[in-house]
């Protein structure tokens, strides 16, 4: 990863870029859906927190079925044709272990991570965008590598193999 152009994606952002750039974030029960034209070398980053936004006025870029359409809009007006973009995630850990339930009385217990990484999949599958890698699940913080002059995600953890998408 020779590039030097480095734009970080914070939680609940959307970045899209192309060329010579590396997207990065760092991720625990978030997904970071990464989309990418390697006709164009154009790509684009969504850190989701939440698989739906079930409430009034909900910030877009911080849940799955309100951040994917987004960033690929956001394709779409960076010159990327949709049919040829497609799709790697990564996240979706279970970061905590919690002994009592009380902690969480809206959701379930543990499985955050889990949901975000279910509704991610069944969005792109809808929107007819081809998931050709995840690396999702673990109970392991992230650190993600987007680089756009090939396409390729890296994720990095400490203690663990980096691993490749």
């Amino acid at each position: 990863m020779g590039t030097s152009n480095f734009i970080n994606v914070g939680i609940a952002d959307i970045k899209v870029s192309s060329g010579e750039t590396v997207l990065r974030t760092i991720l625990g029960s978030c997904i970071a859906i990464c989309l990418y034209d390697r006709n164009k070398k154009i790509g684009g980053m969504a850190h989701i927190m939440l698989p739906m936004a079930n409430i009034p006025n909900a910030v877009p870029e911080k849940y799955a079925d309100t951040a994917l359409p987004l960033l690929v809009d956001m394709m779409k007006d960076a010159g990327s044709d949709i049919k040829r973009v497609r799709a790697k995630i990564t996240g979706g850990a279970q970061m905590f272990d919690f002994p009592d339930d009380k902690l969480l009385t809206s959701i379930k217990k543990n499985t955050i991570g889990k949901n975000n990484a279910i509704k991610v999949e069944q969005l792109l599958e809808e929107m007819g965008i081809e998931l050709s890698a995840k690396d999702v699940g673990g109970n392991y913080a992230r650190t993600i590598n987007f680089d756009l002059s090939n396409g390729e995600v890296i994720s990095k953890s400490p203690g663990i193999p980096d691993v490749i998408l």
